[in-house]
């Protein structure tokens, strides 16, 4: 029997985790909580790319950058609409690669317009979006400028 004011602390282990039981004198007011495992999330596999910046006006010079490719296979920038790349590279041996470019119009020769711009990197079949926002387009300083 439990005595009023005496706290009791039972830690069971069970098949699907780890049961605790806490009650403050009588057996009808125990409280039980169960720790489940939770699922480890695989690993993402297969080719991955990114833009550096991901954010700017017309005109940023942007780096993109990926591992996982092919190796030696040829990676293309293109935009969301049809129109010359906007860079070509290569994937080294390891499958990894990196390439710069300035963004400064649709691959069509159309004007950037605010806002997201969906670019794709793309070798064959595979291709990965590269999400770009396009900010407003900022005054360029030039030296002797006032101000």
């Amino acid at each position: 029997m439990v005595r009023p004011g005496l706290l009791v602390i039972a830690v069971c282990l069970s098949m699907s985790g780890l049961l605790v039981a806490c009650g403050s004198g009588s057996s009808s007011s125990t409280t039980q909580a169960q720790a489940t495992a939770r699922p480890q999330t695989p690993a993402r596999s297969g080719p991955s790319a990114r833009l550096d910046p991901e954010t700017g006006p017309p005109g940023t010079e942007v780096t993109v950058s990926g591992s996982g490719w092919t190796a030696n296979a040829e990676v293309i920038v293109i935009g969301p609409t049809r129109g010359d790349p906007y860079v070509t590279t290569r994937a080294t041996a390891d499958g990894s690669f990196s390439a710069r470019f300035r963004l400064e119009k649709q691959p069509d020769g159309a004007a950037l317009q605010t806002g997201r711009l969906q670019l794709i990197a793309r070798s064959g079949a595979t291709e990965v979006q590269l999400p770009f926002l396009v900010e407003t387009s900022r005054p360029i300083r030039r030296p002797g400028d006032g101000g």
